[in-house]
């Protein structure tokens, strides 16, 4: 982990202002949520996602999805890989083309697309390459969680099934 020595003060209401420069390392968005919690003496402060927190449905309807549909499948929140049938990159941060379509808010295709953005592993490569991507967002309540994002042969059968489990994820989300 990089230390910073950044110092802040907390005002009367208690807040406390991130850093423009971390905010930007870290591609922490204007309205996304952080969770804050105690480990022994620190305060750790690191992005919430809902999807990661209901882990176990997030890998059945992945494992169901690759199997029903026969192509490889990835959940991810809005930055990083959650679940995939590429196992070595789940936890990678998504490269920048990837975000920026999730962002769009709209189901979308893409011919060629890069799926991890840095790897820490050796085992997953930089900039993967996936062809023939369907990528699709989930919102819920107008908030972006992430995606379910298939590729490979990608039959519409596999397409319709991919809408499900965003949908599904969609009810979690919402309660």
């Amino acid at each position: 982990m990089t230390k910073m020595g950044m110092i802040r003060r907390i005002d009367e209401l208690g807040r406390v202002v991130i850093p423009k420069e971390i905010r930007s390392l870290l591609q922490l968005n204007v309205g996304e949520q952080l969770e804050i919690f105690l480990q022994d003496d620190k305060m750790i402060v690191q992005r919430f996602s809902r999807l990661q927190s209901g882990f176990e449905e997030v890998e059945m309807l992945g494992k169901v999805l690759s199997s029903a549909g026969g192509c490889e499948v990835a959940i991810t929140d809005n930055n990083k890989v959650i679940w995939s049938t590429m196992k070595e990159c789940v936890g990678q941060s998504l490269t920048k083309e990837w975000s920026d379509e999730i962002r769009k808010r709209q189901p979308s295709q893409r011919q060629k697309m890069g799926i991890v953005a840095t790897s820490d592993r050796q085992d997953c490569q930089d900039n993967t390459i996936i062809a023939n991507a369907y990528i699709l967002p989930i919102l819920s309540r107008g908030d972006l969680y992430g995606s379910v994002t298939m590729w490979g042969e990608v039959s519409e059968k596999a397409v319709i099934q991919g809408q499900f489990v965003r949908d599904f994820l969609r009810s979690c989300i919402d309660g």
